[in-house]
């Protein structure tokens, strides 16, 4: 092996790459996306009351073009489902709307659109 090449973990490792740099940022600075996006599911179901993840985004595209009082981050159905699915398992903050039982005894829950509708846990 030759020692006056560079290691390929080197020659992979871009820290002065601008690109890079605000891809670092970018994931540093998603904590506060995650808050943000909490906060503003949570103002959605508060205010409009049970919805589907596709319902909160197209409420949370609308709430936030047309009413500028809000500086929620930019969200996809990705981020809310990821951030409704955390709000319910980890947080316990929301619900899904249960309607019955499955004959095995499994909840049941009300759906739109194939997507569970969930709501506000009522403290």
């Amino acid at each position: 092996m030759n020692t006056n090449t560079i290691p390929d973990t080197v020659r992979m490792s871009h820290k002065t790459d601008p690109h890079t740099s605000k891809e670092a940022a970018e994931k540093a600075s998603a904590g506060t996306k995650k808050e943000g996006l909490y906060g503003a599911i949570l103002f959605i179901l508060w205010e409009y009351g049970p919805r589907t993840p596709s319902e909160v985004l197209a409420t949370y595209l609308e709430e936030s073009e047309d009413n500028f009082r809000f500086e929620w981050p930019d969200a996809d159905l990705y981020d809310v489902r990821r951030r409704m699915t955390e709000l319910d398992k980890d947080l316990h903050r929301i619900e899904p709307i249960q309607v019955g039982t499955h004959r095995d005894g499994s909840p049941q829950y009300q759906t739109r659109a194939g997507q569970r509708v969930m709501r506000l846990v009522e403290s």
